[in-house]
């Protein structure tokens, strides 16, 4: 059966790929931004 979404790659999708992703990458993309965004704004990750 083909994948009901093109372009997804299930083997990037694997519980033991992904089980830091969100831990990992949410502090920094917020770092990232928010040394963009200061002082006139502040990131939060809530």
């Amino acid at each position: 059966m083909p994948s009901p979404f093109p372009g997804m790659n299930p083997y990037l999708e694997q519980e033991d790929v992904w089980h830091d992703f969100h831990r990992l990458f949410l502090p920094a993309a917020a770092e990232v931004i928010g040394a963009q965004v200061q002082p006139d704004y502040i990131v939060k990750i809530d």
